[in-house]
């Protein structure tokens, strides 16, 4: 009475799946990096607030995340060829819209602070306060967010589940 997927191991599907399944993003990083990456360009932004460490941080975060979504992406189409398109939706729903999405959103509001002030103006800004404070927040995500595979996994069985449970729901209910 379990799905399926959930009951076979879904790695036998095709010959591919283990390696693919098992890991989602292969040379783009992990969350370990990004957060050890967000810790220590928000203490190099308290030392050095200036328009080059701005740069700096603006590039090396682009530099993750284009990465991270050209693996992905390749990830995703073979995910979608092996017949996992549920894992794909699952990565952009539990990874592209909340971890990568708020590092995008850093980098914008970095690139904005870098190009609207003087390197005089930029100490002591509200606004780099606020792009230290998240660059805190991607620090800490080495304690409280899963590495991406699990969070795509995670997301993913859940879904099915919660699939899996509105159809047995409604087959009830309509009887």
């Amino acid at each position: 009475m379990t799905p399926k997927i959930l009951f076979t191991p879904s790695h036998y599907a095709h010959p591919d799946a283990t390696s693919l399944l098992s890991t989602p993003s292969r040379g783009a990083g992990d969350i370990q990096n990004l957060a050890d990456m967000g810790t220590s360009k928000a203490e190099n932004l308290r030392e050095f607030p200036t328009k080059k460490s701005l740069e700096n941080v603006s590039s090396e975060l682009s530099s993750f995340v284009k990465n991270s979504n050209q693996d992905m992406s390749q990830w995703s189409e073979e995910a979608e060829n092996i017949g996992f398109p549920g894992l794909v939706t699952s990565y952009e729903e539990a990874v592209l819209n909340d971890d990568i999405a708020y590092t995008e959103e850093t980098i914008a509001l970095v690139d904005d602070l870098r190009t609207s002030k003087t390197n005089e103006e930029i100490p002591g800004s509200d606004e780099l306060g606020v792009i230290i404070e998240r660059l805190e927040t991607i620090g800490t995500w080495r304690e409280t967010r899963e590495e991406f595979d699990v969070q795509i996994h995670r997301h993913w069985t859940d879904s099915v589940w919660s699939d899996w449970t509105d159809s047995i729901w409604s087959d009830w209910s309509d009887e």
